[in-house]
C-alpha cells in the first residue's frame, strides 16, 4: 500500500484521523478498505455532530409556524450515523470497535 493511503482526509475530525492512522497499514490494507474506513469515519463524525447539537438544542423542537412540538431531527441522524459506523466497523473486522469508540471518549455512541 502506498503512503497516500496512510494520510487521513483533512475534513475528518481529530478523533477520526486518530482512528484512521491506527488502522491503516495494519488491518486496512487495500484502497477499497481505505474508502470504506473513510465512509465509516464520516458517519462517526456525523453522529458526534448530531449528539453535540442535541446537547445544545435539546431533544424536542417546536415549530414556529404551528407551535407543535416534535422530536429533534438530529435524533434520527445520530441513530442512523452511529448504526452506519458500527456496520462498517463490523465489515472491516473491527471486533473491538465499540470498546475503541468508548475508550476514545465517545461513549454516548455506544448503546
Amino acid at each position: 500500500m502506498t503512503d497516500k493511503y496512510h494520510e487521513a482526509p483533512s475534513y475528518l475530525s481529530d478523533t477520526s484521523k486518530e482512528i484512521f492512522k491506527f488502522y491503516t497499514g495494519k488491518s486496512i490494507k487495500t484502497p477499497g478498505q481505505v474508502a470504506l474506513l473513510i465512509r465509516g469515519l464520516d458517519s462517526l463524525d456525523l453522529a458526534i455532530r448530531a449528539a453535540e447539537t442535541l446537547r445544545e438544542e435539546g431533544l424536542i423542537v417546536t415549530s414556529k409556524r404551528s407551535g407543535m412540538s416534535r422530536a429533534h431531527p438530529c435524533i434520527a441522524i445520530q441513530k442512523e450515523a452511529t448504526a452506519a459506523f458500527f456496520k462498517i466497523a463490523k465489515l472491516l473486522g473491527f471486533e473491538s470497535s465499540r470498546a475503541y469508540v468508548a475508550g476514545a471518549g465517545w461513549s454516548d455512541l455506544v448503546d
